[in-house]
């Protein structure tokens, strides 16, 4: 089924072409690892998964983001939460609103309101 492989490796490189080295690396790693793929096509597949780890190192950015913007946003959300609370909300819908824990909304909870 040489046909299969070719139609992989046809697919990896209209993805590389594209931009998208995420799908296009899973594809040829794929490839690599198919039972009906020739040393040559293996071989391919080798490099271009090289070719996709370097194309995505030179696009991810430099400097990983130094702080979760939730710890940053507590003192907001501890207002926001006792708003909230003050507004008649029950514990459950300001989860849902604010996107923060039980644990964290009961620690700033000014009334100990109960948990419905």
């Amino acid at each position: 089924m040489t046909a299969e492989v070719n139609a992989l490796i046809t697919l990896a490189q209209c993805n590389e072409s594209k931009g998208f080295y995420r799908r296009a690396l899973c594809i040829w790693q794929e490839i690599s690892t198919h039972f009906d793929a020739t040393k040559e096509q293996c071989r391919l597949a080798w490099d271009k998964i090289s070719a996709c780890h370097l194309q995505l190192q030179m696009n991810s950015p430099a400097v990983a983001p130094v702080h979760d913007s939730r710890k940053q946003n507590v003192e907001r959300d501890k207002l926001k939460i006792q708003q909230l609370l003050a507004q008649g909300h029950s514990i459950k819908e300001i989860q849902h609103l604010t996107g923060r824990s039980i644990a964290f909304i009961y620690k700033y909870n000014p009334r100990n309101k109960t948990i419905h």
